[in-house]
């Protein structure tokens, strides 16, 4: 079960610079297999992250204050967590549809790429492919 953001960025640094990456998902869920897979962009996000800042600027200066226009900085911050949220909400719908439970759950990050010299995102989606080869499906 996966759930992306169709564009990506891949630091706090890069921030505002985001890559298509619809492509490079479609190619790795060829590779994955995913049960379910959803491409969204950001407005759901955006719409989080002006709740959640409210409640805890709200919270940490004891009066209410709505915020407002979340700077993109902030999808860094949120954006794993609404996601893996979304991830997890179609691994239910799939349970219910299909009358199973799964006993084990697996989380992967697949917005994280590693630093080093000369590995490219497709190295990256590849060795995520392989990882999850290995592991057990229901």
């Amino acid at each position: 079960f996966c759930h992306y953001w169709g564009d990506v960025s891949f630091s706090k640094k890069s921030e505002g610079k985001y890559i298509d990456f619809r492509e490079q998902i479609k190619n790795a869920n060829q590779i994955l297999e995913p049960k379910t897979c959803l491409v969204e962009g950001f407005d759901d996000l955006d719409k989080f992250i002006t709740h959640i800042e409210t409640i805890l600027v709200t919270i940490s200066k004891n009066k209410y204050k709505q915020y407002n226009n979340p700077p993109k900085i902030k999808r860094y911050k949120w954006g794993q967590h609404l996601s893996l949220l979304k991830a997890y909400n179609l691994l239910e719908k799939y349970e219910e549809k299909n009358k199973i439970k799964y006993d084990v759950v697996i989380k992967g990050r697949t917005d994280f790429v590693y630093k080093n010299k000369g590995t490219s995102v497709y190295y990256y989606w590849m060795s995520i492919s392989t990882i999850l080869t290995y592991t057990a499906r229901p």
